[in-house]
């Protein structure tokens, strides 16, 4: 094989990372709801009332890392990973959180990016 058969050519489209943000009850789970087999991750109550697939709330920091790590690391049928809300006391902050997800060599199957920073403890 020569080097030359390596090369590609066009765009390599990457998953977006989107942060909605806005006041309580003006449907930004209700739009993230309907985005391709999205996952819930919530750290808070809020939910009751969308038909979705959701864990169970995680009411600590390693609650929700472990979640966040079956989801890097098994298999699933999800697409679209929300975390609701990311600014839950006790979480890290958005701009960490967000950071996790940036500047991602790899896909996760089914289109969702690794997350760069989560070590298994």
């Amino acid at each position: 094989m020569s080097i030359f058969d390596t090369i590609t050519r066009g765009k390599t489209p990457k998953p977006p990372i989107i942060l909605l943000y806005g006041q309580e009850g003006v449907g930004k789970s209700t739009f993230a709801a309907k985005a391709p087999n999205t996952i819930f991750i919530p750290t808070e109550d809020g939910l009751n009332e969308i038909d979705c697939a959701k864990f169970p709330i995680s009411k600590s920091y390693g609650e929700f890392k472990e979640k966040l790590l079956a989801l890097r690391d098994e298999e699933h049928e999800f697409q679209t990973l929300a975390i609701d809300s990311i600014s839950a006391p006790g979480y890290p902050s958005p701009s960490s959180l967000f950071s996790l997800f940036v500047e991602s060599e790899n896909l996760f199957p089914l289109h969702l990016r690794p997350l760069r920073g989560i070590e298994h403890s």
